[in-house]
């Protein structure tokens, strides 16, 4: 894979280049390959990069000094947040209970045991530190993340994503009612 900038048009250009052998003519040949261009960062995009930046590691540096629930649930209260009404009225965790939990426990690289508290929670927590990283990246290289956004903001992903969510409350549920 290789980056470069286009001549004269002032975007970036990835693409991979593949190489084949010819063995009657004993010669390399270069196969052109499909190119993604990827526009320079305007200053509103460089914006945008950095505060995904910054609200990310925002997230991870707080959810790293959290101490993590053994319940499961809880751990927002460290914070000075008040206690799942949710979960003191039904008796039922709410669809985001165990996520502060499951942050706390994906910062401090217990990946497993996030998935244990809170599948979801550890998706985002894990989308956080990737956010993270793929916003610093563009904040060096000058890229726009406006085409990573469009590609991920399509019914499929989103729809995806929500019955990701709707099943990790399920399963929180059910984890937390054979824990009681």
């Amino acid at each position: 894979m290789w980056f470069g900038r286009c001549a004269g048009t002032g975007k970036h250009r990835v693409g991979l280049a593949r190489v084949s052998y010819n063995a009657r003519r004993m010669s390399a040949a270069t196969i052109p390959s499909s190119r993604v261009f990827l526009p320079r960062c305007s200053v509103s995009a460089h914006c945008g990069s950095l505060l995904i930046l910054v609200v990310a590691t925002s997230l991870l540096v707080v959810a790293g000094r959290l101490d993590p629930s053994a319940r499961g649930v809880g751990t927002h209260l460290q914070l000075g947040l008040p206690a799942c009404g949710f979960l003191v009225k039904t008796t039922v965790p709410c669809a985001t209970c165990g996520m502060t939990t499951a942050f706390a426990l994906a910062a401090e690289g217990e990946l497993v045991a996030a998935m244990i508290t809170q599948p979801m929670g550890a998706a985002l927590a894990v989308t956080a530190a990737a956010s993270a990283l793929v916003s610093a990246y563009a904040l060096v290289a000058g890229l726009s993340l406006a085409p990573l956004v469009n590609a991920l903001w399509q019914p499929r992903p989103v729809l995806m994503a929500a019955g990701f969510a709707m099943a990790s409350w399920v399963y929180k549920i059910a984890v937390f009612h054979a824990g009681s």
